[in-house]
């Protein structure tokens, strides 16, 4: 579609669907396109989603990406964001705050992206609230599946992202997670245990910090192991 005349400049606009890792090698062939969407390629996501493209001649481009049940890796040792569902604008050249909902360690999530300069790089900001399973939550911490610990608790938390490495925090009071397991990590459904975890890492490695109230704090160090054939 295209509209001419008038006192306003010319404008174009469009609307494609398509696979999102295909868009992605797109961007990696034409690097000159980033600087219309320059956060994009920060998203290593698979799934469909619909473009939508609008040009004010000469130089003015607004884009969004409609995500449709699409998956996002936000890190290779992060398991990845299921059922993306939502939206994500791009306005002369900068990714504008959006929202999208989505399901993560066993619970829905709305997630809260901005993108911002710092330092000569680009950051990914995501803020996120939601609910997780504690099982998943055992598991993220690097730790065996324990039939002793079950329930959903709230969660909130700050992922950023850039080139150079991730980094996460995030907090959960524990209400609705319950545990038998020996002291000091027994609790009841309904007694709060506040926990915070602290990750960063690039390439295969990992550092993470895990503290629960003043009942343990413990520093990991996590590394991917090569796969073998």
């Amino acid at each position: 579609e295209w509209r001419v005349g008038g006192q306003q400049p010319p404008q174009i606009s469009g609307q494609a669907r398509g696979r999102l890792e295909d868009v992605l090698r797109w961007l990696d062939a034409h690097p000159r396109l980033e600087r219309y969407t320059p956060h994009l390629r920060m998203f290593p996501a698979t799934g469909e989603a619909v473009f939508n493209l609008s040009l004010a001649l000469p130089k003015v481009l607004r884009a969004a990406v409609v995500f449709e049940n699409s998956k996002l890796e936000l890190a290779e040792d992060l398991p990845p964001i299921q059922s993306v569902r939502g939206s994500l604008a791009f306005d002369k050249a900068r990714l504008q705050r959006s929202t999208l909902t989505a399901s993560w360690l066993g619970g829905p999530v709305t997630l809260r992206i901005a993108g911002r300069r710092e330092r000569r790089t680009t950051t990914l900001a995501i803020q996120a609230q939601g609910l997780l399973d504690a099982q998943q939550l055992v598991a993220l911490a690097g730790f065996e599946p324990l039939p002793e610990v079950e329930g959903q608790t709230p969660w909130s938390g700050e992922f950023s992202y850039q080139p150079a490495g991730w980094r996460l925090e995030a907090e959960a009071s524990l209400i609705g997670v319950s545990s038998r397991l020996p002291e000091p990590l027994a609790k009841a459904v309904v007694t709060p245990l506040p926990l915070r975890i602290e990750a960063s890492g690039s390439g295969a490695a990992a550092d993470m910090s895990v503290n629960l109230a003043d009942r343990m704090r413990s520093q990991l160090v996590l590394v991917r192991m090569p796969q073998r054939g």
